[in-house]
């Protein structure tokens, strides 16, 4: 809990100016907003009238009574109970001042002022205390003996009972914290469980061939899926994009490709190439497929050219060393896209580019280890 108060010079200032026999003070702390008690502590004016003038005398009784005589401290009890039915405090506290003033040794002159000074203090001490709301049962009791100490001038005893009521905050704290983490971890699970039931709903629409359906569903589960579940949104990305590829590519929908395209853009912000470079890669060469389809369709290059962009990507993980069967679907898909593009426009400059792509993929793609993907890219070279 944290408060604003006035600076110590203020307070200070304020009590010097008052006589040697009384007293008129007003402490104003307000509480931060959002602090544990977000509000004003005022205390009352306080005016202290009886004399003064032996106060010395009455501290050295009550900080050193084996010292002092009877009629000293006869003297001294009398001063204390008079300030205590003045001020509407306890005898104990009261007395508990003229120790406070013995003890840290103030000089006899400056004794008035700060007795003055550790009234005002105890006010707004008890104010405070007073505001303190502990909901824990533990606490709410240790503060409640804290305030009647205090209100009695044990003002140690009031001090070790709020360490122990903040203790049990702390401890009550932490098993909030605890069961907090569990009832997310349950409300992950149950989120989790739901996006696995709109995906199979999903499945259950791919079955059916209602392909746009089948993306609507995995687009949603995406969206509900709790980020706790580690590559969850990446895949059900990619279910979407290939649905909405698979509903452009079979049923002639291009705005289905295009949406494609652009779930595509999302499943690359989830496979960073830092990070998972292969499938940053597939995800490249999916995208460039979906550019490709769309750009036969269209007049002009610039999809084409995307495609043809996307495939190259791809080859950059996609090595011969490290994946030489999917370096070579990329060269024969790079093959494809330079084709279209070299069947509209003047020249052979695309088409050469293109004869060579599927050259490199036959270098992998033999007929003794995959002949039908042998043949297929033996004819499109003859294309």
């Amino acid at each position: 809990m944290t408060f604003r108060s006035p600076p110590p010079w203020a307070l200070l200032v304020a009590l010097a100016c008052a006589p040697v026999t009384s007293t008129a003070q007003q402490t104003r702390i307000e509480a931060q907003s959002g602090s544990v008690a977000a509000q004003t502590i005022t205390n009352s004016q306080i005016t202290i009238n009886a004399d003064l003038t032996n106060l010395p005398a009455f501290v050295k009784a009550f900080s050193d009574q084996l010292q002092a005589s009877q009629t000293q401290l006869a003297e001294a009890r009398l001063k204390r109970d008079e300030i205590a039915a003045e001020l509407n405090l306890t005898r104990e506290a009261v007395e508990g001042f003229f120790k406070i003033l013995g003890e840290t040794h103030v000089p006899p002159e400056k004794q008035a002022e700060k007795l003055r000074e550790v009234v005002a203090q105890f006010t707004v001490t008890r104010q405070r205390l007073a505001a303190l709301d502990f909901d824990e049962p533990a606490a709410k009791a240790l503060a409640e003996r804290a305030r009647a100490a205090l209100d009695l001038g044990r003002l140690d005893e009031a001090d070790a009972l709020l360490r122990q009521a903040g203790e049990a905050e702390l401890v009550a704290a932490e098993q909030s914290r605890v069961l907090a983490a569990q009832a997310q971890a349950a409300a992950d699970a149950k989120q989790g469980r739901a996006a696995a039931a709109r995906e199979s709903r999903g499945d259950i629409a791919l079955t059916q061939r209602r392909y746009r359906e089948a993306a609507a569903h995995f687009g949603a589960a995406a969206g509900m899926l709790p980020g706790t579940v580690s590559g969850g949104k990446a895949s059900l990305l990619w279910r979407q994009a290939d649905a909405l590829y698979r509903q452009g590519d079979e049923l002639g929908d291009n705005p289905a490709l295009i949406a494609s395209i652009t779930t595509w853009h999302l499943v690359l912000a989830e496979y960073p190439r830092g990070r998972v470079p292969l499938d940053w890669a597939m995800t490249q060469n999916n995208l460039g497929t979906a550019l490709a389809v769309l750009g036969a369709r269209e007049s002009g290059t610039a999809r084409l050219e995307e495609a043809a962009a996307a495939y190259r990507l791809a080859l950059m993980e996609w090595t011969r060393d490290r994946v030489p069967l999917n370096w070579a679907m990329a060269q024969n898909n790079l093959g494809n896209a330079l084709r279209t593009l070299g069947e509209r426009e003047s020249g052979t400059a695309r088409l050469e580019e293109a004869a060579a792509a599927y050259r490199l993929a036959l270098t992998e793609q033999t007929r003794d280890r995959v002949p039908l993907d042998w043949a297929m890219t033996q004819n499109n070279l003859g294309a």
